[in-house]
């Protein structure tokens, strides 16, 4: 198939025309009384629902003329260790991808491409930061699964393709296991309104108000209940369909990541192009004592909804465990000694302080304000040092930075020397005279996971990280 130029299947026209179709019946939906109202205020004659139906289907028909020009005028071919892609309509295009640039290789099938025995297939480069791949197409299963495998090949320069095909891997997931990601991830939001619920549920139940509230409307009380806890089984359950299945397996050239039900995934990520890890927790997992890893690297870690985690929500054993498997050089372990700030940092936010405080104070004298907001206002921004203080810990290593940040919430940059492009060093006056620097480094990822700030630095240290960072 690969030995000319070829095109991918015509099903990819539907499939995205059916995904915008869904995108505009779900703002129509969300937003249909503001519609009918505009509608009506321009003719009242016209009939607002008839609008909104031909609307659509225009919207429909133009978006499949769309993706079928766009399919018509592509065609892709892979020779010489380049992926090429052609696009001729009035100007001619051409496209080329260097297979030793490839950062990722996705193969991905949603229920649609299953009805239909195809399959997307996705790369990601490290030309540049973007938030959508370089470039995908879609064709048959087994030929999707054939060109991955060629990429794979030429990628390292080896035959044995094994390692996508064994069903040996290294770390695996239950239900269990995902249903409780699934959980620790409920937002802040939701955990009020649920917590909300259940107060108002227990206060009713003491007063005696319940009962009588479900005798006189039942329907209510239910519709009531039922919207606000939806939403929270909604996030719960999709969580647990996208990623259940989890499964993670790793050689010494790459890592093999694949989950999903209905919307199964694969990845192929190389090893060379990860360079460093984020650990992160939220407020649930920080109750239950776990965390979430994810990789920085080029191309995946850009997308938010792309590969969002290594692995789901873990105790810090299986964290160490994991980032010792794909890089047993490191010897990390989350709990070593740290590095706080430098005192000097929190003489200079003291100083910065009082004098908000005194422009504070006089302000709030000046407006009439009550004394017990002034002195609120002054002790929160004493706390402010504290959080300072604590906000930003470093830890040095022999073949790492690990940089903590956080008060309440903590994330963790586990940054690779090796893998380090470029070092920003500032300084200001104030930090000139107590001999600090700001310390910055960078690293080919994603817009927000490139830069990495260690905070100030006293001199001894900042010699210490540039000695270690190869040139």
């Amino acid at each position: 198939m690969f030995n000319k130029p070829f095109k991918s299947t015509f099903v990819g026209v539907i499939d995205n025309t059916l995904k915008m179709t869904w995108l505009a019946t779900v703002l129509i939906i969300t937003n249909f009384a503001i519609i009918v109202n505009k509608i009506n205020e321009l003719n009242h004659s016209i009939n607002a629902n008839l609008v909104i139906i031909i609307l659509l289907a225009l919207f429909i028909i133009t978006m499949f003329i769309v993706y079928w020009i766009d399919w018509k005028i592509t065609r892709i071919s892979y020779e010489d260790d380049v992926i090429t892609v052609y696009k001729n309509l009035v100007f001619k295009d051409k496209y080329e991808f260097c297979v030793n640039k490839i950062s990722s290789i996705i193969v991905e099938q949603n229920i649609f491409e299953k009805l239909f025995k195809v399959s997307k297939l996705r790369i990601y480069t490290n030309a540049k930061n973007k938030y959508k791949e370089d470039m995908y197409f879609i064709v048959k299963k087994k030929d999707a699964i054939e060109f991955r495998d060629k990429v794979f090949k030429d990628l390292f320069n080896s035959n044995d393709v094994d390692l996508i095909e064994e069903e040996k891997y290294d770390v695996k997931y239950s239900l269990k296991n995902i249903l409780f990601h699934s959980i620790c991830n409920i937002s802040v939001t939701y955990m009020v309104i649920v917590v909300n619920v259940i107060l108002l549920i227990f206060t009713m139940i003491n007063d005696g108000s319940i009962v009588k509230e479900i005798m006189h409307n039942l329907l209510g009380f239910l519709i009531t209940i039922f919207a606000i806890v939806l939403p929270v089984l909604y996030s719960i359950v999709t969580s647990v369909l996208k990623y259940c299945k989890f499964k993670l397996k790793k050689n010494e050239k790459a890592l093999i990541i694949e989950f999903g039900l209905f919307n199964s995934k694969s990845y192929i990520v190389p090893i060379n192009s990860i360079n460093g890890f984020t650990i992160t927790e939220t407020l649930l997992s920080r109750i239950f004592g776990a965390k979430s890893l994810k990789i920085i690297c080029a191309g995946i870690s850009n997308k938010k909804s792309e590969l969002p985690f290594l692995i789901p929500m873990s105790s810090n054993g299986r964290i160490e465990k994991v980032i010792n498997h794909i890089f047993p050089e490191l010897e990390y372990t989350i709990k070593t000694k740290i590095n706080y700030q430098p005192d000097a940092v929190n003489i200079i936010s003291i100083l910065l302080i009082i004098i908000f405080d005194i422009v504070f104070f006089i302000v709030a004298q000046n407006l009439g304000l009550s004394i017990l907001y002034t002195v609120g206002g002054i002790a929160i921004s004493f706390l402010l040092i504290a959080i300072i203080y604590y906000f930003k810990r470093i830890r040095i290593k022999e073949n790492y930075i690990s940089i903590s940040s956080g008060f309440i919430l903590k994330k963790i940059s586990i940054v690779l020397y090796n893998r380090i492009k470029l070092i920003k060093v500032s300084q200001g006056p104030l930090s000139k005279i107590f001999n600090m620097y700001l310390f910055n480094v960078y690293i080919m990822a994603g817009f927000f996971d490139s830069r990495h700030s260690l905070g100030y630095l006293k001199s001894s240290k900042l010699y210490d990280i540039r000695n270690k960072i190869p040139i």
